[in-house]
């Protein structure tokens, strides 16, 4: 594992709300707040927080992010 891939479906959610779910599982309601309120400073991280955010970032489209939202 390289610690600046993103997470993937398959991955555990490491942390928050959704702790201890699948990825996929995680709620899009879940994934644009976090995107909203936390992802722009971690997504160059190389920590678990920096491979949730570029799941966001990776799957903007399928959670329904608006790319003008995808400013960082």
């Amino acid at each position: 594992m390289n610690l600046l891939d993103a997470f993937q479906d398959d991955d555990i959610c490491p942390f928050g709300k959704h702790k201890d779910e699948r990825m996929a599982d995680v709620p899009d309601h879940y994934l644009k707040w976090y995107w909203e309120n936390c992802a722009r400073q971690h997504i160059h991280a190389t920590t678990p927080n920096g491979r949730f955010a570029r799941y966001i970032f990776n799957n903007r489209g399928a959670i329904g992010i608006d790319a003008s939202e995808m400013i960082l």
